[in-house]
């Protein structure tokens, strides 16, 4: 009974640690801090798991952006042909079309990228 005891009162000590915990780990691993994100009545960890897959911090005026290395390729992309197509993105980071696409609109959420014109005729 008192080893029953002895362990809930250890696990109630550790209780609401889990965040800084792995935030601790990280760095002593030298790995970034993981990414959270909330959303509505969930939330989203990205954890990083060496240092080629860091992120890159770029400042703006109100607060600090974090691309990952596939978002800062697809600009490397674009910067160098203006009229890329999708299709040609993922041919040359060789990646689905999905990936693409979902960093292409977490690029434009950012203010990072901008298409104007058609999908056809327009250009980044």
């Amino acid at each position: 009974m008192v080893r029953i005891l002895e362990e809930r009162e250890s696990i109630l000590e550790n209780r609401h640690t889990g965040i800084s915990t792995m935030r601790r780990e990280m760095r002593r691993l030298g790995l970034p801090d993981p990414v959270i994100e909330t959303g509505r009545g969930s939330f989203k960890v990205t954890f990083f798991k060496n240092k080629e897959q860091n992120i890159i911090e770029i400042d703006t005026v109100n607060d600090t952006v974090r691309l990952s290395n596939t978002k800062k390729e697809i600009l490397t992309l674009l910067e160098e042909n203006r009229e890329i197509t999708i299709d040609k993105i993922t041919d040359k980071l060789d990646k689905g079309r999905r990936t693409i696409t979902r960093n292409i609109k977490t690029l434009k959420d950012l203010n990072k990228i901008k298409r104007i014109g058609t999908d056809k005729t327009g250009y980044w």
